[in-house]
């Protein structure tokens, strides 16, 4: 992968949004930024909205199909920009096999060492789908499960689409001392409505805005990983190619 794409990843903010759009984008007037053209100390809004994003021949993608084509790493944005340098367009173009590479290195965990400091308490607050409190604590009380958590909210893309992997991965670990536990932003009552159109087999837990702050919860999703003494040994975040890979790997190597 080129120092440009590299950098445009790394400083690229991706929101997903569920609005539709469908138009044509002239890319004649535009052409393919230079890394002298960009300014990578500010973050690029990839979002389908902020800047149209499209194909190489100028169809634009709206930012509900914008999630699956970034997820699947199959394709990479490139940013097209006017005389100003001003950047007015994303255009997907097909990766390469080093680039693919590259992106899955990039949304690999952190590694232990990283997380030593890192920390989730054992009476965090939380609420069920019934609107009762309870504490992460309740879950592990006699220290003899993994831990599997994935914070997320209703209205994250990303969240969402990873959802059927998700589930295979409870079916996989089905009667193995491994606990999964789906924390939500949204509160037990907006769950619930959720949950009666969307399958998801995680254990399904509301946490306030106030609860999750001190976290160090800077993207959704995000995946933690519990050891059986409730020690983070696995974090990861975002939905991309390798990430549930990376987290069965991760779910192996704490049951062995």
């Amino acid at each position: 992968m080129t120092t440009i794409l590299k950098a445009i990843l790394f400083s690229c903010s991706i929101l997903f949004s569920c609005s539709q759009i469908h138009a044509q984008i002239d890319l004649s007037k535009l052409h393919k930024a230079q890394a002298n053209e960009l300014d990578f100390s500010q973050p690029m809004m990839l979002d389908g909205i902020s800047i149209p994003v499209c194909t190489v021949d100028g169809k634009q993608i709206g930012p509900d199909s914008l999630a699956y084509y970034l997820s699947s790493g199959e394709l990479i944005p490139e940013p097209f920009v006017n005389n100003q340098k001003e950047i007015k367009a994303f255009v997907l173009r097909k990766s390469s096999e080093d680039e693919r590479r590259m992106m899955m290195q990039m949304s690999a965990p952190m590694e232990s060492e990283d997380l030593s400091t890192q920390t989730i308490p054992k009476n965090l607050p939380l609420r069920n789908l019934k609107n009762k409190e309870v504490q992460l604590s309740d879950f592990n009380p006699k220290k003899e499960k993994i831990i599997v958590i994935n914070f997320w909210f209703i209205a994250c893309k990303p969240c969402n689409m990873e959802m059927p992997e998700l589930n295979k991965l409870v079916e996989k670990y089905k009667g193995k001392d491994v606990e999964f536990l789906a924390i939500a932003l949204d509160k037990p009552n907006q769950l619930k409505s959720f949950l009666k159109k969307t399958d998801f087999d995680y254990q399904v837990l509301s946490i306030s805005d106030k609860d999750v702050a001190p976290l160090n919860i800077t993207g959704y999703p995000t995946h933690l990983i519990l050891n059986r003494e409730g020690q983070i040994v696995f974090k990861s975040m975002g939905y991309s190619p390798g990430s549930i890979e990376a987290l069965e790997k991760a779910i192996d190597g704490e049951l062995q």
